[in-house]
């Protein structure tokens, strides 16, 4: 019987030509952009569907009703309903908007601010789970602290900084730092899809080691078994970084990649290597992995990112666009 798993995305293993013809018209969206212009607005087109490995289709979390109806749901979420506090302030029109259509996963998109942290936490409430908000710096956490205590009146759990107070909370902020030493907890108290955990690896002797401080210190754990390990515990991705390939612009560790992401039920991320349009259908393709990471080729312009979905569109590979 085909299966159906459910964690930080539904996953569905080979639905069928005409099914998966419903799934991408259910799932392809879209927007019109507001140019200021009626001669050169702009529409974008976003496909909220990724074709993996294996025929395997992944689709948002909360779209359970294009699951088939013959298909073994295997559920991996972990859910703890919680109540929340009759929120201070009302959302504006636009802003219900959002509040309204959201049924699942979502990014908001807005300029500054438009009220991002203020729905979100709104649309937490409207789910009633225990919520996780991940950050990557102290001002940040702090932030989202300052906007939950002014929206419901009450103090949320904290994670960083010295704390590590969950427990008792609807809502918790937490640094990045700190979560990836309390992986398994974690994941049992707010659900894998929750933990991206960040692996450094490096090769030495022809075995691929697990590095920290930036790839500097090594380990004694090997990357691939590690890996496997996180996934057991509970994490729901995997940020896996070739300190070998990165900043070298050669390409991703692609042997690495796949045997990371062949081996995993949950999705890789690539990271370290990227120098080429090339370089990415390769770590896609080859390499197997679910997402890449790229920095200094963007930053510097030297590869545009609507270029290089066109390209990877062109090849063959699903992008959202």
């Amino acid at each position: 019987m085909a299966k159906a798993v459910i964690s930080n995305r539904i996953y569905l293993d080979n639905p069928g030509v005409e099914h998966t013809k419903h799934i991408i018209k259910s799932l392809t969206y879209k927007i019109h952009k507001d140019t200021g212009s009626k001669k050169f607005a702009s529409v974008e087109t976003i496909k909220n569907y990724k074709s993996l490995i294996k025929g395997i289709l992944s689709i948002p979390q909360g779209r359970t009703d294009l699951i088939p109806q013959d298909y073994e749901i295997i559920d991996k979420r972990v859910l703890v309903p919680v109540p929340y506090p009759v929120p201070k302030f009302e959302l504006y029109e636009d802003q219900q908007t959002i509040y309204n259509e959201v049924e699942g996963t979502c990014f908001i998109n807005a300029l500054p601010g438009w009220g991002k942290t203020f729905t979100a936490l709104h649309l937490a409430r409207k789910f009633g789970q225990k919520t996780l908000v991940i950050t990557h710096t102290a001002a940040l956490r702090d932030q989202w602290i300052e906007e939950i205590e002014t929206l419901f009146g009450c103090e949320c759990g904290i994670i960083g900084g010295g704390d590590l107070d969950y427990e008792d909370h609807f809502i918790t902020v937490a640094n990045i730092q700190t979560l990836v030493k309390h992986t398994a907890e974690l994941a049992k108290e707010f659900g894998s899809q929750c933990v991206v955990v960040a692996i450094d690896s490096r090769c030495a002797d022809g075995i691929d080691w697990v590095y920290t401080h930036g790839g500097r210190t090594a380990t004694t754990l090997q990357s691939k078994a590690w890996a496997k390990e996180l996934a057991d515990r509970g994490a729901g991705e995997i940020l896996l970084t070739s300190m070998d390939h990165d900043g070298t612009k050669a390409g991703f560790a692609l042997e690495l990649t796949a045997a990371i992401s062949g081996a995993l039920p949950i999705p890789v991320i690539a990271s370290g290597g990227a120098g080429s349009m090339l370089h990415f259908k390769e770590v896609f393709t080859t390499g197997k992995a679910d997402a890449a990471l790229a920095a200094s080729i963007f930053h510097f312009k030297e590869i545009g990112i609507p270029e290089l979905k066109m390209y990877l569109d062109e090849e063959g590979v699903v992008v959202r666009k």
